[in-house]
C-alpha cells in the first residue's frame, strides 16, 4: 500500500532542506510591523516561513532586554514636563497612571527567563503603534489592558 504524504503548501515545501527562501528572509526583516501584529494576535509562527523567522528573531534575549529598557525610558520621560527633540511622546498622564505596571513589565522582560515571541510581539506593538493606547489612550484603562495582556503572555 502506498503511503499518502500530506499536501504541503508552497510556503512549507522549502523547509525540506532546512533553508528559508530569500523572499521569506526579506519579509521577516522588513515587514516587521505586520508580522509582529500577527504574532501578537495569536497567529502561530508555523503559519508562514516569514512568521517563523520573525518569531526566532523576537525570542532572542537581547530583544526582550531592549524592550524593557524602552519601557523604563518611557516612564522616566513621562516624569519630566518637557522634552525638546522628542518626536512622538507617549501620553504622559496615561503612562503615569500605569507606571507600576510598566515597570513590572520591564522587569519581567529583562529577567533571565526566556520570553516567547507572542509576548515580545505584544510589547513591540504597544511601543511602536503610534495610534495605540500608549500614545492615544481612547478610554480609561485601554493602556492598562494592553499592558496586562502583554504581561499575561509572559506567563
Amino acid at each position: 500500500m502506498q503511503a499518502i504524504a500530506p499536501a504541503l503548501s508552497p510556503q512549507m515545501r522549502r523547509r525540506r532542506d532546512g533553508r528559508y527562501r530569500a523572499r521569506d528572509r526579506l519579509k521577516a526583516r522588513f515587514l516587521t510591523a505586520p508580522l509582529d501584529r500577527a504574532l501578537a494576535e495569536g497567529t502561530p509562527p508555523s503559519a508562514s516561513p516569514a512568521l517563523q523567522l520573525r518569531a526566532q528573531a523576537l525570542e532572542r534575549p537581547s530583544v526582550a532586554r531592549e524592550l524593557g529598557s524602552q519601557l523604563r525610558r518611557i516612564v522616566r520621560d513621562a516624569q519630566w514636563e518637557s522634552h525638546p527633540g522628542v518626536r512622538v511622546r507617549a501620553c504622559r498622564g496615561a503612562v503615569l497612571a500605569v507606571e507600576y505596571e510598566l515597570r513590572l513589565l520591564a522587569s519581567r522582560l529583562q529577567a533571565a527567563n526566556p520570553v516567547g515571541a507572542s509576548a515580545v510581539a505584544k510589547v513591540r506593538v504597544l511601543l511602536t503603534d503610534g495610534t495605540g493606547p500608549l500614545y492615544y489612550p481612547e478610554t480609561n484603562g485601554s493602556l492598562r489592558a494592553a499592558i496586562l495582556d502583554a504581561s499575561a503572555a509572559l506567563d
